[in-house]
């Protein structure tokens, strides 16, 4: 089983375009660990067991402080995850959301967090390369980062690495970071980008 330090994240770039704004530093950790440890997997189901899931996370033990507090956390990940994104697919004619967990429960009796990634998205953690470029940095680094703003625009720089520069657009700055139009360029450096470079 992987550690902290040794963790390395792995996503398909089509993850960068999908606002993560709306989780709290705390619950963009858990997704970004589970996405972790999920990939690879296909569909596959995957276990983590609770005693490591808190270690990785929660290594001081101020957050799931107790199983009921645990159960909550995975669930309003779960929640919030499902409601992120949906779009209308007009080659296909479904309007379409973006549903990545089939599964994502914790297991009282057998004290483990119970993950599988739905078939639709699973090559958003799988078969990467030419035809699905991908993003990668070690978990550890990622989590250090405490600003919600700083560990999205990290995810987002870490696309851009082996390039050197990162080219967005400022409508779709706004939209990935969830900052309505009333933020001008100016208010973007001043409040998201300088301070996370700051951290």
């Amino acid at each position: 089983m992987a550690t902290e330090s040794t963790l390395l994240v792995k996503y398909s770039n089509v993850m960068n375009e999908i606002t993560l704004a709306h989780l709290k530093p705390s619950e963009l950790d858990m997704f970004v660990y589970i996405l972790a440890m999920a990939k690879n997997r296909q569909d596959q189901i995957v276990t983590i067991d609770d005693e490591l899931f808190i270690s990785i996370l929660d290594p001081k033990k101020q957050v799931f402080t107790s199983e009921t507090k645990l159960k909550k956390g995975v669930y309003n990940l779960r929640d919030k995850v499902d409601k992120l994104y949906a779009w209308d697919d007009v080659e296909n004619g479904i309007f379409r959301t973006f549903h990545i967990f089939q599964k994502l429960d914790y297991d009282y009796a057998n004290h483990k967090v119970i993950c599988k990634i739905d078939e639709t998205f699973a090559y958003l953690l799988n078969d990467f390369g030419k035809n699905n470029p991908f993003t990668s940095f070690e978990f550890e680094q990622f989590f250090k980062l405490t600003a919600k703003h700083s560990k999205n625009l990290y995810r987002q720089l870490m696309q851009w690495k082996a390039k050197g520069s990162m080219y967005i657009s400022i409508d779709d700055f706004r939209m990935i970071f969830g900052l309505s139009d009333k933020y001008s360029p100016r208010d973007i450096k001043a409040k998201v980008i300088n301070p996370s470079i700051k951290e």
